[in-house]
C-alpha cells in the first residue's frame, strides 16, 4: 500500500513544487511592476531580480532532475507573469517609441529608412511619442520584417498593440519549443528553461523588445519542413540579423528547395522599403561603427591590443570575426541532420553574444530561446546576470563592477560544471 502510494503521489510533488515556484516568480514580476524602474528604486529592483533568478534557476534544476515537471503548470504561470505587464510603460529603455514612430511614418506614406526622426521633412509627423525617441538623429536601424510589423501595430493602437503582437510571437516560440522538445523525445516540462525565463519577461513582456520577432522566427524556422523553413529563416534574419548565422548549416541540410524559399521571400519583405537606396544601411552602419558596451571577449582583447598598436578596435574586430568564422565553420561541417541544430543554434549564438563589441541584455534572449534543448546551466545563469547591466541605465553613469556581475556567474558556473563533468568522468561538451 505504502508502495502504491508513493507511486501515486510522485508526480503530484513536482507540481506543487511548480506552483510554488512560479507563484514565486508571478510575485516578483509584480513587484518589478510596483517599482516601475526608476534611479532610486535600484537596491530594491536588484534585490527583485535575485530573488527571480534564483527561483528561475531552481525550477530549472527541478526540471533537470525529474520528467514530470507539468507543462500546463508552466504555460500557465509563463501567462500570468505576461499578464502584469498590461498596460504598463516600459521603464528601463525607449526603443519601443522608436517602433511605433517607424510605423507612424510608414503609415504616412513615407519610407522609415529614408529620414532620421528628427529631420525637417518629417516635422509634421512629431507627436508625443517623438519626444521620446532615443538618438533622433540616426535613421532607423530596424530591418523590413520589424518594420513590417510596426506598420501593422501603429494602425493597430500603438504600445499595448505591440505588446502583443509580442506576446504572441513568444507563443509562436513556445509551440516550437514543445514540438521540437518532443521531437526529441524530451519532457515538456522543460520549457520552463524559457517560459519562466526573467530575461523573457522583462525583454518581452515588459520592455517590449523586438527580438523576440527574430527569436521565434528562427525557432519556427528549424520546426517547419523544408520550403517553409526558407520563407521562416529569411523573416527571422530581416526582423534581426542574428539568424543569418544558421544560413549555411540550413542550406547544407535542406538544400534544394530552401534556398529560393529564402531568396524569394527575402526578396518580397525588402522589395517596399528599396527605394530608400542606401539610406537603407544608413543607421545600421551608425550602429556599427560606433557603439560598444557589455561585451566580453572584444573589450579584453581592445585592452590587449592596445599595448601594441594604435587601433586595437579594428585589430579585435578582425580578430573576433576570424574567431566567429572558425566556429560557424566547424558547427556547419559537423552538423549532418536536422535533429542537430538546437544544438548548432545554441553554440553558434552562444559564440556570437560572446564575441560581440556590445551586447544589451535583450540580446541574450536569442541563446535563451534554445535553452530547453540545450539546458545549458551556464547560459541560464547569463539570463539571470546579464540584467545587472541595467545598473548602468539606472544609476545615470557607469558603475565599477557590472561587468563581472554580469559574466562573472557565467565563467564561474562553466567551470564547476565542466569540472563536475571530468570528474565523472564524462568528455566535456558544448554548453
Amino acid at each position: 500500500m505504502s508502495s502504491r502510494a508513493t507511486l501515486t503521489h510522485a508526480p503530484t510533488s513536482p507540481a506543487l513544487a511548480a506552483n510554488v515556484l512560479g507563484a514565486g516568480l508571478t510575485a516578483a514580476a509584480a513587484a518589478y511592476r510596483f517599482l516601475a524602474p526608476q534611479p532610486e528604486h535600484l537596491r530594491a529592483l536588484a534585490c527583485v531580480w535575485v530573488v527571480a533568478s534564483v527561483l528561475y534557476l531552481l525550477a530549472c534544476g527541478l526540471a533537470l532532475r525529474t520528467r514530470h515537471f507539468p507543462v500546463g503548470t508552466v504555460l500557465l504561470w509563463a501567462l500570468v507573469m505576461r499578464a502584469l505587464s498590461l498596460g504598463q510603460v516600459p521603464g528601463l529603455t525607449t526603443d519601443h517609441h522608436r517602433y511605433l514612430w517607424d510605423g507612424k511614418v510608414q503609415l504616412a506614406g513615407v519610407n522609415p529608412y529614408r529620414y532620421a526622426p528628427n529631420a525637417p521633412e518629417l516635422k509634421a509627423l512629431r507627436d508625443e511619442n517623438w519626444k521620446d525617441i532615443n538618438f533622433r538623429s540616426i535613421p532607423t536601424i530596424y530591418p523590413p520584417t520589424s518594420q513590417m510589423v510596426f506598420l501593422l501595430v501603429r494602425a493597430a493602437g500603438g504600445r499595448e498593440a505591440l505588446r502583443l503582437v509580442f506576446l504572441a510571437a513568444e507563443v509562436l516560440a513556445w509551440v516550437c519549443l514543445l514540438a521540437l522538445l518532443r521531437r526529441a523525445g524530451r519532457p515538456d516540462g522543460d520549457l520552463v528553461f524559457f517560459a519562466w525565463c526573467p530575461l523573457a519577461v522583462v525583454e518581452v513582456a515588459f520592455n517590449l523588445h523586438q527580438d523576440i520577432l527574430g527569436v521565434a522566427l528562427l525557432l519556427a524556422a528549424i520546426t517547419l519542413g523544408v520550403a517553409s523553413s526558407g520563407v521562416a529563416l529569411a523573416l527571422s534574419v530581416l526582423a534581426k540579423g542574428y539568424s543569418v548565422l544558421l544560413l549555411p548549416v540550413l542550406l547544407k541540410l535542406h538544400r534544394k528547395r530552401f534556398a529560393p524559399a529564402f531568396v524569394l521571400a527575402g526578396a518580397a519583405a525588402v522589395l517596399p522599403y528599396v527605394g530608400a537606396g542606401r539610406a537603407m544601411f544608413g543607421g545600421l552602419g551608425e550602429y556599427l561603427g560606433g557603439w560598444r558596451g557589455h561585451g566580453t571577449v572584444y573589450p579584453a582583447l581592445v585592452r590587449l591590443f592596445s599595448l601594441a598598436t594604435d587601433n586595437p578596435d579594428r585589430v579585435a574586430t578582425a580578430g573576433c570575426a576570424l574567431a566567429l568564422l572558425a566556429v560557424l565553420a566547424l558547427v556547419t561541417v559537423r552538423v549532418k541532420e536536422p535533429a542537430e541544430l538546437p544544438a548548432a543554434c545554441g553554440v553558434m549564438l552562444g559564440s556570437f553574444i560572446l564575441v560581440s563589441p556590445i551586447v544589451f541584455p535583450w540580446y541574450v534572449l536569442w541563446v535563451a530561446a534554445f535553452l530547453p534543448l540545450t539546458r545549458s546551466l551556464p547560459w541560464a545563469v547569463l539570463s539571470c546576470s546579464t540584467l545587472a547591466a541595467y545598473s548602468w541605465f539606472l544609476h545615470e553613469a557607469p558603475m565599477p563592477g557590472v561587468g563581472w556581475a554580469e559574466y562573472g556567474p557565467l565563467v564561474v558556473t562553466f567551470v564547476a560544471s565542466e569540472s563536475r563533468r571530468l570528474l565523472r568522468g564524462h568528455p566535456c561538451r558544448a554548453t
